[in-house]
């Protein structure tokens, strides 16, 4: 191992004494990576838009898993094979409302005896991952869910805290049937949004407590490991377990290919420059406590004392795009299979320029993008339309009040000089400013009515989509009168 161990400081050396530094190295990745243009072309159909909780994180055609039993046969998940390790992940993005049950069915269907989840339900004030497992109620009810689109219940059996994870045991339950299955899901609750986690140390022995469950073991289905996308905190385990894996068997190792290689099988794995150097660090202390003699990796003393139980004192980066579809919109989804999708909304990213996808991994969260969705018509739009038009009537009645006053004016000069009205200037220059009102109200009046043209056609166009927005507005009202 101290060979494994002096080889990957050589290069993390290397690469930090270049010119350009990880970003460097991370973007020459990302350019070789970009070489292989594999089709997603199941992703983008018409009827699996909705299923995606990011529009630029899809899985390929060739390495995508499919549903045998559910609704549908696609999921937003990839199977990624590292035959040289041994190894066969799944990964996958974090849930939607409607994609929970999907999801169930997929870990039933293969059979996965662990599930990785690597982000928090909500980060940063946006919605990451949909709870799809069920919690303990405060009546002391059984904690259970029902996914009747796909057949199956999840009870938890049991949950345990363990510093800077949770750990929590699963039974799916087939409602036809009865036959069930035991999963366990191991949940890293401090590993920030498009960061890394706190220690090395700290991720190696969660890493470890995984290991030991023997959950990786390739006589069961691949492990699930998901983040928000899938793609930027779940491809750093996935390599980093992978890289250490080969080392511990003696083989020779490249972790730069490794990324590669794992990168034809899903888009965007470790998605930015900090998860790569991270990624490099965590194999280095791995093989450095192997070298030591260490069996297996050791816990971090100050996480798990709670001196530094969590990650918040690390900066946070800037937020990604919108999801797809938020929670919220679904609630007012109604499924109309047989109607086109509409157009998709542009999109502005404000994320880090080294990040290459919106996963959290924007992340989308979530904040909504709608597909067709009436927020644009009775939200924002409106709002704006109403704040022009005050704007304008505001404008006229100051065009009214400033003609006024120079009416007077013009009327006390005429008393004081005795000049005749007709012939008089300040009155020529009257009936220019009344012409000039009279042409902008006139102007605002046509202004309006387009407005409203303009209002009634996107209402028109959006409650063709996919539902009829509901009367927020007077439901609100009728609220607002309870409360008084």
């Amino acid at each position: 191992m101290e060979e494994y161990a002096e080889k990957i400081k050589s290069t993390i050396e290397g690469i930090e004494s270049a010119t350009g530094s990880w970003n460097g190295f991370y973007q020459t990745i990302r350019l070789e990576s970009a070489k292989h243009d594999f089709p997603c072309q199941e992703a983008k159909a018409p009827a699996n838009r909705l299923l995606n909780r990011y529009r630029d994180v899809s899985p390929y055609d060739h390495s995508r898993v499919t549903l045998q039993n559910g609704p549908c046969d696609y999921i937003n998940a990839s199977l990624v094979k590292v035959e040289s390790a041994g190894r066969n992940y799944i990964l996958t993005q974090g849930a939607l409302p409607h994609t929970s049950g999907h999801f169930w069915l997929m870990v039933w269907e293969q059979k996965s005896k662990a599930i990785l989840m690597l982000n928090k339900v909500i980060e940063k004030n946006q919605i990451k991952c949909h709870q799809y497992w069920p919690v303990t109620s405060r009546s002391g009810e059984d904690a259970v869910m029902e996914f009747d689109d796909v057949g199956l219940r999840v009870h938890l059996l049991s949950e345990e805290e363990a510093g800077h994870f949770i750990v929590r045991t699963l039974m799916i339950e087939s409602t036809s049937t009865g036959n069930k299955w035991e999963v366990l899901q191991f949940h890293y609750t401090t590993w920030p949004d498009f960061g890394v986690p706190s220690t090395a140390r700290a991720f190696l022995y969660f890493l470890q407590v995984v290991r030991d469950a023997d959950v990786l073991n390739p006589k069961f289905g691949p492990a699930v490991v998901h983040c928000s996308a899938g793609i930027g905190r779940s491809g750093t385990f996935c390599l980093v377990d992978s890289c250490l894996l080969m080392m511990e068997q003696g083989l020779e190792v490249d972790v730069k290919e490794m990324l590669l290689e794992m990168r034809k099988f899903r888009v965007g794995l470790i998605q930015t420059a900090d998860q790569l150097r991270f990624s490099y660090l965590a194999i280095l202390e791995g093989c450095q406590q192997l070298a030591d003699g260490n069996k297996k990796f050791i816990p971090d003393i100050s996480i798990e004392n709670g001196i530094n139980g969590a990650d918040d004192s690390i900066p946070r980066p800037p937020a990604r795009t919108s999801s797809a579809v938020s929670e919220e919109a679904y609630k007012r989804f109604i499924e109309t299979a047989d109607r086109p999708l509409p157009p998709l909304p542009d999109s502005t990213s404000s994320e880090d320029d080294s990040s290459e996808y919106s996963d959290e991994d924007d992340e989308e969260d979530e904040t909504s993008t709608s597909y067709g969705l009436l927020d644009h018509v009775n939200g924002n739009n409106s709002n704006s339309i109403t704040d022009e038009r005050k704007s304008s009537v505001s404008e006229v009645e100051n065009i009214r009040e400033d003609s006024r006053r120079a009416s007077e004016a013009s009327l006390e000069h005429r008393r004081v000089s005795g000049e005749s009205e007709s012939n008089s200037p300040i009155h020529k220059s009257n009936r220019l400013d009344e012409n000039e009102l009279r042409r902008r109200v006139k102007n605002e009046a046509t202004r309006e009515k387009i407005r409203d043209i303009r209002a009634k056609q996107k209402e028109s166009e959006a409650r063709q989509g996919f539902y009829r927005a509901p009367k927020r507005r007077k439901v609100a009202e009728s609220k607002s009168k309870e409360s008084r």
